[in-house]
């Protein structure tokens, strides 16, 4: 099951993680979420709705998680950037195929990709793949 969001100037191809990698995902960015757990199921329950839930939403409540989110290693931001990306797909200029976001080896293959359009992919990612992580989970 995949999906195609637009970024910035180009088509995205959001494929699926495996339950492993999700949930090594979920332990990453576990802490990053424990101090906004009300916005979070917020989030979770728009989604699990159907609502579209953009980055822009996510970072207008994120307020105390930014300290969690600075405490990140870098290994730990590394594995779920890379993680995230490697089940990306970038349609080609004039619609001629779709490429993958990263090489075998991890390297991303498109270096005119910004910081901010690259958290906006992973948080699609997460969105497709992590939150319905949560969605068997006994609502309160």
């Amino acid at each position: 099951m995949t999906s195609e969001k637009v970024v910035g100037a180009h088509t995205y191809r959001i494929g699926r993680l495996n339950a492993k990698a999700q949930l090594h995902i979920v332990r990453r960015i576990a802490p990053v979420f424990a101090d906004s757990a009300p916005m979070v199921l917020a989030l979770i329950r728009r989604f699990q709705a159907g609502e579209k839930v953009q980055a822009e939403a996510m970072i207008e409540h994120f307020g105390s998680a930014a300290n969690a989110f600075k405490s990140m290693s870098d290994d730990d931001v590394d594995y779920v950037i890379d993680k995230a990306m490697s089940v990306v797909e970038r349609q080609m200029q004039g619609g001629t195929g779709w490429a993958r976001m990263t090489a075998p080896n991890g390297v991303m293959m498109f270096q005119d990709l910004t910081w901010p359009e690259t958290l906006q992919i992973v948080w699609l990612v997460i969105q497709e793949n992590v939150l319905n992580f949560f969605a068997g989970a006994p609502s309160a």
